[in-house]
């Protein structure tokens, strides 16, 4: 029976006495967290630019508005350079993708994965499976999460502000 005065079991297993040698963390790392979408993409978009080696991207919504044809884009300019690029999309949450855009990209060098698409049998047993990670990876040293998926609606504002609003994160290191 878990009491209040006790630690929840979660934190039980971590001894209080030097976490620092079980969580490993290390100086020199640096994060930086947006609540604004339109920072957050532009820091993507200068990581992306960047990007030597190569890029994975892996959200539940994409779409093929303006800022996902911008981002599709971007990574397509750096695979075209010689960089792999690896994007990971939700069947369901990126319902309604311009496929001959993305048959245009793989042409040129992007992989596309399309999380667990809906089929006859499979939709009737495992319709809440999906992929709802939002993250961005370029050359194994700089890390974006978060709530942002792609979409114009996370970047535009009308009267009262962005039409959507979530938190993202960029960690470097």
């Amino acid at each position: 029976q878990h009491k209040s005065t006790e630690n929840p079991p979660n934190e039980a297993a971590l001894p209080r006495e030097r976490p620092q040698e079980i969580l490993r963390f290390q100086a020199g790392h640096q994060i930086e967290i947006f609540d604004s979408g339109q920072e957050a993409f532009d820091s993507m978009f200068r990581a992306i630019a960047n990007a030597a080696d190569h890029i994975h991207l892996e959200t539940y919504i994409l779409r093929t508005d303006r800022l996902g044809r911008r981002l599709l884009e971007a990574v397509a300019e750096r695979s075209r350079a010689g960089v792999a690029v690896r994007v990971v999309f939700d069947a369901v949450g990126s319902r309604g993708l311009d496929r001959q855009l993305l048959a245009r990209l793989g042409r040129e060098g992007v992989e596309f994965e399309e999380f667990n698409p809906p089929s006859q049998w499979i939709w009737r047993f495992r319709p809440r499976q999906r992929d709802h990670r939002k993250m961005l990876l370029v050359d194994g040293e700089i890390g974006f999460l978060g709530g942002l998926n792609i979409g114009d609606e996370y970047v535009e504002e009308d009267s009262e502000g962005p039409t959507w609003r979530d938190a993202h994160l960029r960690i470097e290191g």
